[in-house]
């Protein structure tokens, strides 16, 4: 699962970057015009601890996030723009988008605009996609009508839908609200336009949380925009991680700081992308996946491999609950609620999963 972080400078984006990053990498791109920031974290789940137990497994497997943080270009202009080429290529390969707005107030640290607004912020980073998304729409429509001109009507039901996607931006409104039928989805899939992505707005406060504006007027435009909202105290987290466990402990309990900046972004980003975990278990290693919510077994079989999908004959699932509950697999058969299940099952959040191919 690959999320990219982008935001203007100085709004402490490359800080929540290494915040939520166990490790991470420097790389440019474009003969280095654009700077990126390559990192990852595990993502912790205690039920897989609980398989390796059951199964004895030697070897734990986490699923892994990873972060891309782009660095916006260096523009003191404060109307949107759009987006350079190289920037939106890199955000397309992504799954989810994270829009770091400024909310703490330090005047030594120069800031784009005059003030810290962190809703103001949002909307323009919202509208940077927007336009970069209508300029991929116009240029598509374009080529389509040169086509249809030339009698290739075949391509009319493509034209009529981007026409539609083009109405829909201009009218300042995300893709990501929309309905679309499979096939439409199919058509539009390829452009993998910017506001198709789910994603969070995460405000960057100062270290006692707060930040300028009305947090429940934000969070109410987020949704109303299809994202999620996520207040961090990016500086604060950040020290946070350079202390040992002991020292994190009493700090966090005297800063009055509940949960570690990765657990939030996780619990955050899974509610608004819709992700859930799945396993796979046996003599060798217990590993965790991620899937979205909704998905078959077949699709949970190409997360593993393309082997897996392209040659799948059943999937035979149990539910983490039912293992802990009778101790091992063979007490789930004799239970029944080790089952035999079809490519169009559709995977449910812990379950454990041995995928049967040719």
């Amino acid at each position: 699962m690959k999320v990219a972080l982008t935001g203007y400078p100085n709004s402490g984006r490359s800080t929540i970057f290494v915040t939520l990053c166990d490790s991470f990498t420097e790389t440019s791109i474009d003969k280095g015009r654009l700077k990126v920031k390559l990192g990852s974290s595990k993502i912790e789940d205690h039920r897989v601890e609980k398989i390796a137990e059951i199964y004895n497994s030697p070897k734990i497997t986490l699923s892994e996030i990873q972060f891309n943080d782009f660095e916006y270009a260096q523009d003191t202009s404060t109307e949107s723009k759009g987006l350079d080429d190289q920037m939106i290529a890199q955000l397309k390969m992504v799954d989810a988008l994270v829009f770091v707005v400024r909310g703490f107030i330090d005047e030594s640290i120069y800031y784009r605009f005059d003030t810290i607004d962190p809703l103001r912020d949002a909307k323009s980073l919202e509208s940077d996609m927007i336009i970069t998304d209508m300029a991929s729409a116009e240029k598509r429509m374009s080529r389509l009508e040169v086509d249809l001109h030339k009698g290739k009507k075949d391509l009319q039901a493509e034209y009529d839908l981007i026409f539609r996607i083009n109405d829909i931006l201009n009218d300042e409104r995300p893709l990501r609200l929309e309905e679309f039928t499979n096939d439409e989805m199919k058509t539009i899939r390829g452009f993998e336009f910017l506001t198709l992505k789910k994603g969070i707005v995460l405000i960057n406060a100062d270290d006692d949380g707060n930040f300028p504006g009305d947090e429940n007027e934000i969070r109410e435009w987020a949704h109303d925009k299809g994202l999620n909202l996520l207040v961090l105290r990016g500086k604060l987290q950040a020290e946070l991680k350079e202390l040992d466990e002991e020292d994190k402990a009493a700090f966090m309990e005297d800063m009055g700081v509940g949960e570690p900046a990765l657990v939030k972004f996780i619990k955050t980003l899974y509610k608004a992308i819709g992700i859930i975990h799945f396993f796979t278990a046996g003599d060798t290693e217990a590993r965790s996946w991620t899937l979205h919510k909704g998905s078959t077994a077949y699709d949970a079989a190409g997360v593993i491999h393309t082997d897996f999908q392209t040659r799948f004959i059943r999937a035979e699932v149990m539910k983490y609950d039912d293992i802990v509950k009778y101790g091992s697999e063979k007490a789930c058969k004799e239970a029944g609620v080790y089952k035999s299940e079809k490519r169009e099952y559709i995977v449910q959040d812990g379950d454990i999963i041995f995928f049967r191919h040719n």
